[in-house]
């Protein structure tokens, strides 16, 4: 594992200390697969917080695409 991956896979450690409630909804969807088979498409700005989210989700058994988007790129038309 590389330094770099080394380093965000901590940020992503650290980000799920500071919510409680997402770490512990993970940790149950480890143990229950709620998700499982699922197929989930996110689209977010790619932040820890989202990644935390799409963690969890795969820790539920969910086979999840992460589209990283940037709100500023939206056009209201």
């Amino acid at each position: 594992m590389s330094t770099s991956t080394i380093e965000e896979v901590a940020i992503v450690s650290r980000a799920f200390e500071q919510m409680p409630v997402l770490l512990a909804i993970r940790e149950r969807f480890e143990k229950t697969q709620p998700l499982r088979g699922a197929r989930i498409a996110v689209v977010f700005h790619l932040t820890k917080e989202a990644a935390c989210l799409a963690l969890a989700l795969q820790a539920g058994g969910a086979e999840v695409s992460f589209i990283p988007s940037k709100a500023a790129t939206i056009v209201p038309r």
